[in-house]
């Protein structure tokens, strides 16, 4: 949870251009929903972030990563969720994360039209939830 605050400085009050979502694959079977989120924050800047047991984590890049070499079982398909779920061009207001006792843990996005995307991770999974405005 180190970097959480970093994060947290970077994202909010910042307009989302962009929102992608990266899932996991295993022998054509959906192990991890959302294995991997980037936000596209400013041009050329995306936060890649998500949770796991281990608690949150995230790093800056400059663009989405597709992961092509992980091997002939392992897929990591992206799909593009700004304008599906309405968040391009809204300004993220909050960002929350926090663990619960049960080993589970959740990270809720805010934005100013009222949508919240969370990252829930619980039984060895993490899945994205979309609450629409």
């Amino acid at each position: 949870m180190d970097s959480f605050q970093p994060f947290h400085d970077a994202v909010v009050g910042a307009v989302c251009l962009g929102l992608v979502q990266q899932a996991y694959y295993f022998n054509d079977v959906l192990e991890e929903p959302a294995n991997a989120i980037y936000l596209k924050f400013a041009e050329g800047r995306f936060a890649r972030f998500g949770i796991s047991a281990a608690g949150f984590f995230w790093r800056e890049t400059g663009w989405v990563e597709m992961i092509t070499v992980a091997g002939p079982n392992h897929a990591y398909p992206l799909t593009d969720l700004g304008a599906e779920i309405g968040v391009l061009g809204q300004r993220v207001i909050s960002v929350d994360f926090g663990n619960m006792f049960d080993g589970s843990s959740k990270l809720t996005i805010g934005f100013e039209n009222g949508v919240q995307l969370s990252l829930i991770h619980e039984e060895w999974k993490t899945r994205l939830e979309i609450i629409p405005a």
